[in-house]
């Protein structure tokens, strides 16, 4: 498969997975509207809101910086695979122990 076939159906499969991917949170956000009512949706639009602050903190650009390096030096590919997963986990449990104090703080 030539390089400019193989970029376009990666560019074809993306775009299809990004409208699948909102087209389920429209639908989402639909039920939950419609089962919580207001105050309900209310919560949880702030709860998503919240989380997804500190989701962004905690990934800190790592994929990206791993998809880059792991591109320039394939053999080192598992090593960095490892030692993302063992960083991201200690940050995402650090990240999670916050948005629970937070979250008791503002309960």
């Amino acid at each position: 498969m030539s390089l400019a076939r193989r970029i376009a159906k990666n560019a074809v499969l993306l775009s299809v997975s990004n409208v699948l991917s909102q087209l389920v949170y429209l639908v989402l956000i639909i039920a939950v509207t419609r089962f919580m009512g207001d105050s309900g949706f209310g919560r949880f639009s702030f709860a998503v809101s919240f989380t997804s602050v500190f989701l962004f903190v905690a990934d800190m650009g790592l994929s990206v910086l791993s998809t880059r390096e792991v591109s320039r030096r394939h053999s080192l590919g598992p090593k960095y695979l490892g030692a993302l997963l063992l960083l991201k986990a200690f940050i995402s449990l650090a990240t999670f122990a916050l948005i629970f104090f937070l979250s008791l703080l503002l309960d």
